[in-house]
């Protein structure tokens, strides 16, 4: 998934600023992700959307033997249906 950073220009100068994107990984298990399957909702190409919890995975390179890490989007909840979408983003911008 592809992550764009949001702010507010302070300057006339930084209207034009290219905006830094973040990719994620991202991943659902059980009946959350079979579920969109077995129903044909997933199509390639088609853009998907979700709530879920930003991990960072931990672990220890066998080959340099150095702490590695990566964010992981872990996701709780596909929201297939554009209405769905909308009644979580309105809940989410009245916080």
């Amino acid at each position: 998934m592809a992550v764009q950073g949001h702010y507010q220009p302070l300057f006339e100068s930084e209207k034009e600023k290219v905006k830094d994107t973040m990719w994620l990984t991202c991943e659902i298990w059980d009946d959350k992700a079979r579920e969109p399957f077995l129903k044909g909702s997933f199509l390639k190409g088609k853009s998907i959307r979700g709530i879920g919890n930003l991990i960072v995975s931990k672990w220890i390179d066998k080959n340099d033997g150095e702490e590695k890490s990566k964010n992981i989007l872990r996701i709780n909840k596909l929201l297939l249906d554009e209405e769905e979408f909308q009644n979580i983003s309105n809940i989410l911008n009245m916080t």
